[in-house]
């Protein structure tokens, strides 16, 4: 693999639609110019050294971009030295370190919103060791703040968005999320993951206080519609009483659970901050596990930025013998949490609510810490990083 294609193989997956970009007078004299689909891409001579150039429409918001450059040009690193957002004036950026392909690798992800209102964005990313790296990366910096248009529509949004007053330090208990909800609980299942091997899962149950007991899902815990659930599928709604120390519930479609109040139990992240990081979930099915030569895998990753914007990226992958298919995708927005309550802003206006859970059994000297598995729509991640 060549250096180019080390720093664009990221790039030129995610961004596939054309779209021009405007990067005169950053790029330093000499370097080669070229079009890589919505990229606009300058090598330096002799190569080693990369800068990659998008404008983005004028209701972007700039640290969401560089959240988003960040995400797809160290998701896959092997290791994430330094990853650091900052503002300086009119720009918005990321400096970050990171091991790739045993490379070190050293960059800084800017984003300026220009005087016609769109924003451009750019990687600057070179082999750590290359000679006068540092400041060439402090000219573009430079020459990229010089675009800015001054006003203050070019102030520093994102990264100015703290966690909501209402939310304190201290730990939440799941009762306070919702006056409709009594309790939420683990309901411990065992199911068949990639390749078809088999491992436990922990189901999110919201125990109403009329009686009703409903799989959470996705759902946030303060706007659970248990109609819905019930016409989407009848076992996720039952009725819950109280035996001992543990709660049955009855499902719709006749099956119970014994569901122990010791099992997790789930509890809200006592602030935003714990939920800053990379997080992962991998999927799947097949029967490599039994002997079988068919598998399919799904990667979702979640990155929460403490500027209070996030990225979501996702990728399958099926194989058979003699036969090989896979595809990504990703988004970005913004983020807030108010106790188990996760908002998602994404850049083109959706909003999506849903509620985060961490397992208040697990020690701080766990893997992962304190907070390295958390539940996010019912789903449980892991953190990366």
């Amino acid at each position: 693999m060549t250096t180019r294609t080390l720093f664009l193989a990221p790039l030129l997956i995610a961004f596939a639609a054309p779209v021009s970009a405007s990067p005169e007078n950053v790029a330093p004299d000499g370097w080669q110019r070229s079009e890589r689909g919505s990229l606009v891409v300058y090598q330096s001579n002799p190569p080693g050294e990369v800068m990659m150039f998008r404008t983005f429409p004028n209701e972007s918001d700039p640290a969401e971009q560089v959240a988003l450059f960040t995400q797809i040009m160290t998701g896959n690193a092997q290791r994430i030295v330094r990853s650091d957002f900052s503002t300086d004036g009119p720009l918005h950026v990321q400096d970050v370190e990171y091991i790739n392909r045993n490379v070190a690798m050293a960059g800084k992800i800017i984003a300026v919103r220009q005087s016609d209102g769109t924003v451009l964005a750019m990687a600057h990313v070179g082999e750590k060791s290359a000679s006068g790296l540092a400041g060439r990366m402090q000219s573009a910096s430079a020459r990229m703040a010089a675009l800015g248009d001054g006003s203050s529509a070019n102030a520093p949004r994102a990264a100015t968005v703290a966690p909501p007053a209402s939310q304190s330090a201290r730990p939440q208990t799941a009762a306070l999320a919702s006056p409709e909800v009594e309790r939420v609980l683990f309901d411990l299942k065992y199911s068949y993951g990639v390749g078809g091997a088999v491992y436990p899962t922990y189901h999110l149950v919201a125990l109403l206080k009329n009686g009703e007991a409903a799989r959470l899902g996705s759902y946030a815990v303060d706007a659970i519609d248990v109609a819905s659930i019930r016409r989407k599928k009848r076992a996720h709604v039952g009725q819950w009483r109280r035996v001992g120390g543990q709660y049955n519930v009855r499902w719709g479609d006749g099956s119970t659970s014994e569901i122990k109040t010791s099992v997790g139990p789930p509890a809200p992240l006592p602030s935003s901050s714990a939920l800053s990081g990379t997080y992962q979930a991998i999927g799947g099915g097949g029967n490599t596990a039994l002997g079988g030569q068919t598998l399919t895998a799904e990667v979702k990753q979640l990155t929460f930025l403490s500027n209070g914007t996030f990225v979501q990226s996702s990728s399958k992958t099926a194989s058979a013998p003699r036969v090989a298919a896979g595809s990504r995708s990703g988004n970005a927005g913004r983020w807030s949490l108010e106790g188990p309550s996760l908002t998602l802003t994404y850049g083109n206006g959706k909003v999506v609510r849903t509620s985060v859970f961490y397992s208040a059994n697990r020690k701080s000297t766990a893997k992962g810490g304190r907070y390295g598995v958390i539940w996010i729509g019912g789903e449980d991640y892991r953190r990366k990083k």
